[in-house]
């Protein structure tokens, strides 16, 4: 059986707090004294509007599939509907501004389809450690730029088996072409490869108790007829030799674009580590839905109303907790207005234990509360009417 990488993610989440409270490192190699000017003329690439796809048609890479976009709209079935496909497998699909189709899924965990979003977890990991390194290499960034930095540390980050059968030039040439990666457009996926530690270090597939049900939620970029890995073989050894390879992640896992972990207990829905995958954050995946309020919702805040209904439909769910962290948390605050203006949602640890509902409340740093770092949120699913899903 394939062993992860080591992970501290189950830490009661204060990773997620560190690395908001402290500076990262930059590598020895980096160059500091390098003017944007220079770097540009070295590497800048225009920008066009051919797609990645396009781009891609005339030339072999070992990568393609790396490339993934969401599909137009074409009359899908059940649009906006949440439906149970399989026991145990809940999918939905919305059209979003741009005419494109999202599907979204949640998965009820098994012991072995938690192990498969446990090494999704340290897979997508090692491919967003490992670019980040070598774009700041590549393109001669500097990681102190932006203050607390953005050079992902993680002495588990496996590099030989990543680049496997290419080389680290090769893997960014491959990369960066189709994409028309300049230096400005390098620093800002450097950064958000970074940012998106926040996310998939808590995620947590982990039952607490016996009594809860265990989910995994993630939007697809192609339809969903079946549980997300449930073809692969984790204990053959070519599995076990190719996984963490960015061939391997480009073939089986790239058309997964946002996930998060998910708990029912006590009839209330629980979200933990929201987070865009590699291949989302390579492919800038930035999909909204307008509501007839004009609330402009992200992908983050689609995935959160599908895991409420969801919850509702087939489980009977009653309340959902989150506690994210500071930006998620703003944008959840900021989507959810109607709903809070409204008295349907309890911000804040105090205003839940004053409400003698602190049993629902399961996964969350005290400490990042305590700092701000960290904001729970209680709602009423019965007083919240569901935007986009029925």
């Amino acid at each position: 059986m394939p062993g992860h990488i080591p992970s501290n993610r189950f830490s009661n989440q204060k990773i997620a707090l560190n690395q908001y409270s402290s500076s990262s490192k930059a590598p020895k190699n980096i160059n500091q004294t390098t003017s944007p000017a220079h770097r540009i003329s070295r590497y800048g690439a225009s920008i066009n509007s051919t797609s990645p796809h396009n781009r891609l048609q005339s030339s072999s890479n070992p990568i393609e599939g790396l490339f993934t976009q969401f599909s137009p709209y074409q009359n899908i079935k059940n649009i906006g509907r949440v439906t149970e496909i399989k026991p145990g497998l809940v999918t939905g699909q919305i059209q979003s501004d741009s005419n494109k189709t999202l599907f979204f899924a949640r998965e009820e965990l098994t012991d072995d389809r938690l192990e498969h979003w446990l090494d999704f977890i340290d897979i997508n990991k090692n491919a967003a450690g490992n670019i980040n390194h070598a774009l700041i290499d590549k393109f001669e960034l500097n990681a102190y730029q932006f203050g607390s930095g953005y050079y992902i540390e993680d002495d588990t980050l496996d590099d030989q088996a990543f680049y496997q059968t290419l080389s680290e030039s090769n893997v960014l040439n491959l990369i960066s072409k189709p994409l028309n990666i300049s230096v400005d457009s390098a620093e800002n996926l450097a950064r958000h490869l970074y940012q998106s530690k926040s996310g998939y270090q808590v995620f947590n597939p982990n039952s607490s108790s016996n009594s809860e049900k265990r989910y995994a939620l993630y939007i697809s970029t192609k339809p969903i007829t079946d549980f997300a890995f449930d073809h692969i073989d984790r204990g053959s050894e070519e599995f076990d030799n190719t996984q963490m390879n960015i061939s391997t992640y480009a073939k089986d896992f790239s058309h997964i674009a946002m996930a998060v972990s998910s708990g029912i207990r006590d009839k209330c829905v629980e979200h933990r580590g929201i987070f865009k995958t590699t291949a989302s954050i390579l492919n800038k995946h930035k999909e909204f839905k307008t509501l007839p309020d004009q609330r402009k919702l992200p992908l983050s805040m689609m995935l959160q109303f599908f895991g409420m209904q969801a919850g509702v439909k087939y489980n009977n769910a009653k309340y959902f907790f989150v506690a994210p962290a500071v930006t998620m948390g703003e944008i959840f605050e900021h989507n959810m207005k109607p709903a809070i203006d409204s008295k349907a949602v309890i911000i804040g640890l105090d205003n839940i234990k004053s409400a003698r509902l602190q049993h629902l409340i399961r996964e969350h740093d005290e400490q990042g509360v305590e700092c701000g770092f960290e904001k729970p949120f209680l709602c009423h699913l019965s007083r919240i009417k569901n935007p986009i899903f029925s």
